[in-house]
């Protein structure tokens, strides 16, 4: 371990871990959670799996008063997953795996 990256392997962009390295977890708890879940529960398990490798620079709170910037990198990680066909829109507020998703974790 070392100040830039709290447990090996997590990339960090100026500081923060990059969005990119949440796009495993998103997978699994979604292969977890038969396929689907709510942002709620992505991100409320995301958190508790990553809570250790945050640092002050993840868990800063944003401009809007309330989120903090690992979730608001989770969030944006999910955009560009769906966009690359990782995920599709299940309804308002619910993530879905594709057979492209599944995968992707699985490799």
């Amino acid at each position: 371990k070392d100040q830039n990256n709290i447990e090996p392997g997590i990339k960090r962009t100026r500081g923060a871990t990059t969005r990119e390295h949440y796009r495993l977890p998103i997978l699994e708890i979604l292969v977890e959670n038969g396929g689907k879940a709510t942002q709620s529960e992505v991100l409320a398990k995301i958190g508790e799996r990553m809570r250790e490798n945050f640092n002050d620079l993840d868990n800063q709170i944003l401009n809007d008063g309330y989120t903090k910037r690992w979730q608001y990198n989770v969030a944006w990680e999910r955009h560009g997953m769906a966009k690359s066909g990782l995920l599709k829109s299940a309804g308002h507020g619910m993530w879905e795996i594709t057979e492209k998703g599944r995968q992707e974790k699985n490799n």
